[in-house]
């Protein structure tokens, strides 16, 4: 059942990527969350969102603004830095609270309890009308790299803030689908890099069931991203960006009261 649900995730999330710029790690994380811990869910989600960019850029690199590229993407791979070695940082650190109901004990840790709250908060985000609708100035594209990369290191959610700014370049749809994409594909590098150094000092071990689950996932992600690129300019996403804040808003509950 699980590799059902992560493969139904990762195919409707790529998708839903190619539309919206954003969705993939958006939807994908709090799935693999439901199955693994927090670490190894964002570090295969990663894994699941690089690979599943590279080949939507080979399908897209053609309508890249490197203009925008430039000044977006260097620094968000800066601040993604930040992100990634917040995360390992958090992912060490003693349990902040535990309590009992009846005989069941959940603690919560400090790597929950953020990646949580950066979950209901980017929900209330995508559910609040006047929140999506922001206003947000084409002069402050560099300091959108630097929002979008950070929470890309720590906790896979980039892509609504890279959007956010993005829409105010004056790109044509494939521009921004592109340009993103790319963007995406740097600050992925970024983390992955990170992650895999500390690997071995937070015992991260990639069992067999995970490797299977970021296979389906890797390969789910390609037809969505086939899928999306044959619907590109005919589909509306308000209904899955909504299904889409809804589970996040529920993982991040789970998260944030230690029963995930």
């Amino acid at each position: 059942m699980y590799l059902f649900l992560i493969a139904l995730a990762a195919l409707i999330s790529s998708l839903l990527t190619f539309f919206s710029g954003f969705g993939l790690g958006t939807l994908l994380s709090p799935v693999f969350v439901l199955f693994f811990p927090v670490q190894l869910a964002i570090a295969s989600t990663a894994i699941v969102h690089f690979i599943n960019n590279c080949f939507k850029l080979a399908l897209m690199y053609k309508h890249i603004s490197w203009p925008i590229f430039i000044r977006f993407s260097i620094p968000a791979a800066l601040s993604a830095t930040g992100g990634a070695y917040l995360l390992v940082f958090l992912g060490a650190l003693p349990p902040v609270f535990e309590y009992t109901v009846y005989t069941n004990t959940f603690t919560v840790s400090p790597i929950k309890l953020v990646v949580g709250v950066i979950f209901i908060v980017f929900s209330f985000s995508e559910l609040s009308k006047k929140l999506k609708g922001l206003e947000i100035s084409k002069k402050y594209l560099s300091l959108g790299g630097l929002v979008s990369g950070f929470f890309g290191g720590l906790s896979g959610n980039q892509g609504a803030f890279r959007a956010a700014f993005l829409l105010k370049c004056g790109l044509d749809k494939k521009q921004f689908v592109a340009t993103g994409i790319i963007s995406s594909c740097v600050v992925d590098v970024v983390r992955l890099s990170i992650y895999f150094y500390f690997l071995s000092e937070l015992t991260f071990t990639f069992s067999d069931n995970l490797k299977v689950a970021i296979a389906v996932a890797t390969v789910s992600a390609f037809v969505g991203a086939l899928i999306g690129r044959y619907f590109l300019e005919k589909v509306t996403m308000r209904g899955i960006q909504l299904f889409v804040s809804l589970l996040m808003l529920f993982v991040g509950i789970l998260l944030t009261t230690g029963i995930l």
